[in-house]
């Protein structure tokens, strides 16, 4: 049994539950954590062999490679149980980041003149080839590893446990955040670049023990009839055929995405701001891990006061509500204060908002879904939505590169708000077409749009 002030933050989880839980937490907490050392590390680099400004090609060149990463990871949960993806996506990973620390150790190597040799075009990309490489592989990993993460969640668990665990896991892996972005910030400039990479991709290794360790808890819940909907294999695109043929996959593509242009505009900005003051490329990646530390930290207090408190008293249409209504004020704020430190909160607030509370309530979303929506269409929006829309953002602020931050933001202030009230808009929709489905113990998916859970059962 809880303490009672973490029953009073989490709620009443059962012995089973706080395994189960615990498992989750540990395993996203050895993912979002190196991932945000690598984070910083990615920024830095591109920064240094590429150049700032290049910034918005590089998020594009990133929506370009996750096109084929999409169709790629849709045929591999065809082919892999659940917990044997993660064996096999975090093994590629691995294996990159590892040659990602040799390449930024070693720059003038005979493999990087080779794949000039072998790749002439390469000749035309501006600066080292090494930066681009670096910024969409790491760059594709956030968008990777949390979707499976959490489709396997999702698979695993009921709404009334969500509501309770969420918090949990949420909290836990603050801890490997802010570890992870503090050991860059004091020790990057002491112990190099492919030291912290090295070190963030040995605890990526680890999680995929960690939920085959889940897996054999053999929880009651994955024997039950809910999560038995048995569905042939399906093709590439069937998750893009349920998205763009069902409203409510539509609502939570756009709860899941709203944030991301204004975040990745807004990002931009801080990075120019700040490169101004962080010439170097040790100096920047802690001054990003300081964004990082302070990020997380106000993340790990609201999922501590927050997440799963608010999930269960106020319910999930408040939640989804109150995370772009607090976007659209931080853009007014940007708007009228367009400097370092106040960009800088700004992006600390939204972030902090976006892991503890609008992340955990839009995952719940899709508890009522089937196997083929949890996912390979929850892989099209986490991953190709994403970054399609953060492709966007990077066009846009391609197109202002040559104009000031301040002049930026005084465009772009009257379109972003205006995307802020659609998002709101949309979010009560997807938030009452949930309860709805829970309320007549329904899901949505194949072979149907609707599939009645009690008639499944026979």
């Amino acid at each position: 049994m809880l303490p009672k002030p973490l029953r009073i933050i989490w709620g009443d989880l059962s012995v089973s539950e706080l395994k189960k839980f615990g498992l989750f937490s540990l395993a996203l907490m050895l993912t979002i954590g190196p991932y945000w050392m690598l984070r910083g590390i990615r920024e830095a680099i591109f920064i240094d062999m590429v150049g700032v400004r290049w910034q918005p090609w590089g998020k594009i060149a990133s929506f370009l490679l996750i096109i084929p990463l999409v169709l790629i990871y849709s045929k591999l949960i065809d082919l892999f149980k659940k917990e044997k993806l993660f064996f096999v996506i975090y093994s590629f990973y691995i294996s990159m980041f590892l040659g990602i620390a040799f390449l930024v150790a070693y720059p003038q190597n005979s493999f990087i003149s080779l794949a000039y040799t072998l790749f002439p075009f390469l000749y035309w990309l501006p600066g080292s080839i090494v930066g681009w490489v670096s910024y969409v592989i790491i760059e594709s990993f956030g968008a990777l590893a949390p979707a499976l993460f959490w489709s396997f969640v999702a698979s695993q668990t009921k709404t009334d446990e969500a509501k309770r665990g969420y918090g949990m896991i949420l909290t836990i892996t603050q801890v490997g955040t802010i570890s992870g972005t503090i050991l860059v910030a004091n020790y990057s400039q002491t112990l190099g670049l492919p030291i912290m990479i090295t070190i963030a991709s040995f605890c990526i290794a680890l999680v995929p023990f960690i939920i085959n360790q889940s897996i054999e808890q053999k929880s009651d819940l994955v024997d039950t009839p809910f999560f038995r909907v048995n569905q042939p294999k399906t093709g590439f695109f069937e998750g893009l055929r349920l998205l763009i043929t069902n409203p409510y996959l539509l609502g939570i593509f756009v709860v899941t995405t709203g944030y991301e242009i204004i975040g990745t505009m807004l990002e931009f900005q801080m990075n120019l701001l700040a490169h101004h003051t962080y010439p170097t490329k040790e100096a920047f990646a802690a001054f990003y891990a300081r964004y990082g530390m302070m990020a997380n930290s106000l993340t790990l207090v609201f999922a501590l006061v927050g997440t799963s408190f608010f999930l269960r008293t106020l319910g999930l249409r408040i939640c989804l509500l109150f995370f772009p209504i607090a976007t659209g004020l931080v853009i007014c704020g940007v708007r009228i204060f367009p400097v370092l430190p106040i960009v800088f909160t700004s992006m600390i607030i939204l972030k902090g908002l976006s892991y503890a509370l609008n992340n955990p309530a839009k995952e719940i979303l899709y508890i009522p879904t089937t196997r083929d929506v949890k996912f390979k269409t929850k892989g099209w929006i986490d991953v190709f939505g994403i970054r399609s829309i953060k492709g966007a953002g990077a066009g846009i602020n391609a197109l202002f590169r040559n104009f000031s931050p301040i002049q930026t933001i005084g465009y772009s202030a009257p379109i972003l708000l205006t995307i802020v009230s659609f998002w709101a808009i949309v979010a009560r929709f997807v938030s009452v077409k949930h309860h709805k489905l829970v309320e007549k113990n329904k899901i949505i998916g194949n072979p149907e749009v609707i599939i009645d859970k009690q008639k499944n059962n026979t």
